[in-house]
């Protein structure tokens, strides 16, 4: 999902329909000042959905083989912001290894272990970039409601942005609950 398809969502939420003209947003007119900042702002507002999204609701998953000798990994090693270290698995076994985390590193009984850890959504600069979110769970809709929500507060417009912020906190609680969760079972009387 891209960010321009949040920020087009935006417009129509925030009845901005003249930013869509643009050629940031997929238009043909270059933006004014003016509308470069509001652009600006709907890139704050998106980036701050996306780590609320990605730290708290619908965490981002990754693994990662390292090596070390010592039996000592850096946590600078990962590819991505690590946020928290899920489990670690000896690659040679197989078998899931106990670790001690340290502010710097981490330790594992194994030279080479496979990783799998929770990591930081990345920040977005252009509304060409991807978001880093969990796309069977997050919709463009959801990210544009809380965006939308942020808009408002940056605005001081206080009663607004807690209209939104509920719309998007249902649409999180609605995206978060499992298919099963839907499913009433058979159930006799007495």
């Amino acid at each position: 999902m891209k960010a321009k398809e949040v920020a087009i969502l935006m417009t129509q939420y925030l009845g901005q329909k003249d930013l869509q003209t643009i050629t940031t947003l997929g238009g043909d007119t270059q933006p004014t000042t003016e509308q470069q900042q509001t652009l600006n702002v709907y890139l704050n507002c998106i980036n701050d959905v996306v780590q609320s999204l990605g730290i708290a609701y619908f965490p981002l998953k990754a693994m990662i083989v390292l090596s070390s000798e010592d039996k000592k990994f850096s946590y600078a090693d990962f590819d991505r912001t690590l946020l928290q270290i899920i489990k670690v698995v000896d690659v040679q076994s197989g078998a899931k290894l106990r670790f001690k985390s340290f502010p710097e590193y981490f330790t594992a009984n194994s030279k080479k272990v496979l990783v799998s850890y929770c990591y930081q959504p990345a920040f977005i600069s252009s509304f060409d970039d991807d978001l880093d979110v969990v796309l069977n769970a997050v919709s463009p809709r959801m990210v544009a409601l809380g965006a939308v929500s942020r808009y408002y507060l940056f605005d001081g417009m206080y009663t607004d942005s807690s209209a939104w912020e509920n719309m998007f906190e249902r649409a999180v609680l609605v995206a978060s609950r499992a298919k099963h969760d839907l499913y009433i079972q058979k159930r006799s009387w007495f």
